[in-house]
């Protein structure tokens, strides 16, 4: 005797499924790019920063 089995998930809540999986993924990889970018600016920042310190130290007689 074989029985009928109901799917866990209707047709449509499948399609919704994939749909937050694809929208979760783009966000990710968005805001993945973003820190990135971010963070690399910064750290041109620091870089500027540790340069304008170090010609300081090398040459203290200028004030600029």
């Amino acid at each position: 005797m074989e029985q009928e089995k109901d799917p866990a998930l209707s047709y449509k809540a499948v399609q919704h499924l994939h749909i937050f999986i694809f929208v979760l993924a783009a966000v990710h990889v968005v805001f993945c790019a973003l820190t990135v970018f971010f963070g690399r600016a910064q750290i041109r920042r620091w870089k500027r920063w540790e340069d304008d310190v170090q010609k300081k130290e090398d040459n203290p007689q200028e004030d600029n």
